[in-house]
This record gives structure tokens, sequence and C-alpha cells, in this order.
């Protein structure tokens, strides 16, 4: 499961989830760096097309760019891609998934 907190318009942060993921795209995850994208501008663009994708739609890229503090970009990408690699959920646990 992934979650996500985006800031809306009136600045009041949004949970959306993602319950299921498949393993494609992990492999698709993986193009998503620097040396494939080595202007940062790109980067960004594309890792939340990508953000949008496998969250199934649920809101935009200009929600992203609109929702998520610039200084806090990387911890947002970070905390996607760590969940999206299978990183803690704390709603999960063993033999219940």
């Amino acid at each position: 499961m992934i979650k996500l907190k985006i800031r809306d318009k009136k600045g009041k942060f949004r949970t959306y989830t993602q319950p299921w993921v498949p393993t494609r795209y992990l492999l698709e995850a993986a193009d998503y760096s620097l040396a494939n994208y080595p202007e940062i501008g790109d980067l960004i663009l594309k890792t939340s097309e990508f953000i949008v994708k496998v969250m199934g739609d649920q809101f935009t890229v200009d929600d992203i760019l609109d929702g998520v503090a610039s200084d806090k970009w990387m911890d947002f990408a970070n905390d996607f891609s760590s969940q999206l690699y299978g990183g803690d959920d704390p709603e999960i646990q063993p033999g219940k998934e």
C-alpha cells in the first residue's frame, strides 16, 4: 500500500492511498533517475507523472507541483519510492496481507 499527503488549494493536506501496486511498476521505477533524466526539472516532471500513474490518477501532476513544498520534494519522492519498494507500512502485519 502507498499513502501520500499533498496539500490542496486551500492549504490542507489530503491523504491518498493506493492499496494495490503491481510489481510491473518496480521495473518502470528504475528508469526515473538522473542518469536517464539529467535535467532536474525533467526528472521531477517524469517522476510526478509516474507517481500519478501508480496512484491511479487520484490527483494530477499539477496537484503534486502545487501541493508539495519545494524543500520537501525529495522527502515526498523518497517516501513514495520507499513505499513502492516495500518500505514499512504500520497497517500491514505479518500474515495479514
